[in-house]
């Protein structure tokens, strides 16, 4: 990603359900910021609380934005546009991943939210009109035909197609009645999200401004006469430069002094000659009484190789030689 000047990504989460594995696996990182919009409360997965903000390095580079049930279009887009247009301001990500889950939309089998598939696309048409490369994803949606229906809109908005509502002649035609249209109309269910509810969640959002930026550019290294040098370019941070330039060249030595570990692993010999080794079981010993232990019998020893060269605990030749290059590092 850094070849194509990639280092800054905005990872956007409007399914009904919390972020929660993305949010985790870059919590206490600032190269990607998590921005989940989520049904909160006695619902799975039970994670994403407005106060989860990151860890660290990624202190502030998780959002939340926790919901109730029956969210409409109006109130979805009074949360979404001013977090996202400040998060945009702030982060300034080189790419943005967009999940759009349509189990967030009216009717579907899992979901309480009661969003139109128009109101889910202006999500969509929003995070484009930033003009940063976009990726779309999908994710949940449970009511079927309406998930078909609304990812071939955001597909058509993401190609400045327009698409018309009457559904054409199709072999799935019928599946879409009894109006055969793309577009739903939301439920009357209530909007249990209060004018003061979203007041609440929207206040957080600016504690957005303490964020740090990352490195823009990190060039790959150029080798010379004296060593390696490393171009880098930078966006305003707190720490200086050079606590980045110490992160690259501990990095590389560290990734030299591990393959050179590895070129000097020379396999066991039991592995390479396929022999048994000493304390292995032999198979023929107990002849027909396999369920007979015999005095000649001893249980195989842990990490035992054996004549596939896998070990008694599982770890195969691959376990072997891990243990030996953590041993020599």
């Amino acid at each position: 990603m850094r070849h194509f000047g990639i280092v800054q990504v905005l990872y956007l989460d409007i399914d009904i359900h919390h972020g929660d594995g993305v949010e985790e696996a870059f919590y206490c990182t600032d190269r990607v910021m998590t921005v989940s919009f989520h049904k909160f409360g006695d619902y799975f997965p039970g994670t994403g609380h407005v106060d989860d903000v990151g860890h660290g390095r990624g202190k502030q580079h998780s959002i939340n934005v926790p919901l109730h049930d029956g969210i409409d279009d109006a109130s979805y887009e009074a949360l979404f546009k001013p977090v996202m247009a400040k998060v945009m301001e702030v982060y300034q990500p080189d790419a943005i991943v967009l999940q759009g889950g349509a189990d967030s939309l009216s009717g579907d089998r899992l979901g309480c939210f009661n969003l139109s598939i128009k109101g889910h696309g202006e999500c969509v048409q929003f995070m484009k009109s930033f003009g940063v490369p976009l990726l779309m994803l999908g994710g949940g949606g449970y009511t079927i035909r309406n998930v078909s229906r609304c990812w071939a809109y955001e597909t058509a908005i993401l190609l400045d197609e327009q698409v018309e509502d009457k559904l054409p002649m199709n072999p799935y035609y019928e599946y879409y009645g009894p109006d055969h249209r793309l577009h739903i109309q939301p439920s009357n269910m209530e909007n249990q999200n209060t004018p003061e509810y979203l007041d609440k969640v929207l206040r957080p959002s600016s504690s957005s401004s303490s964020l740090r930026f990352a490195p823009v550019t990190c060039s790959s290294p150029v080798r010379n006469g004296n060593g390696l040098s490393w171009g880098v370019g930078m966006r305003a941070r707190t720490e200086p430069a050079g606590a980045v330039s110490v992160c690259l060249c501990v990095w590389w030595q560290v990734r030299t002094k591990l393959l050179d570990v590895l070129s000097k692993i020379t396999p066991p010999s039991a592995q390479m000659s396929g022999e048994r080794p000493p304390d292995a079981v032999d198979p023929d010993a107990a002849d027909n009484e396999e369920d007979k232990p015999t005095d000649n019998e001893r249980p195989r020893a842990r990490g035992t190789v054996d004549d596939e060269g896998y070990n008694s605990d599982g770890d195969g030749q691959v376990g072997v030689c891990a243990r030996v290059v953590l041993s020599r590092l």
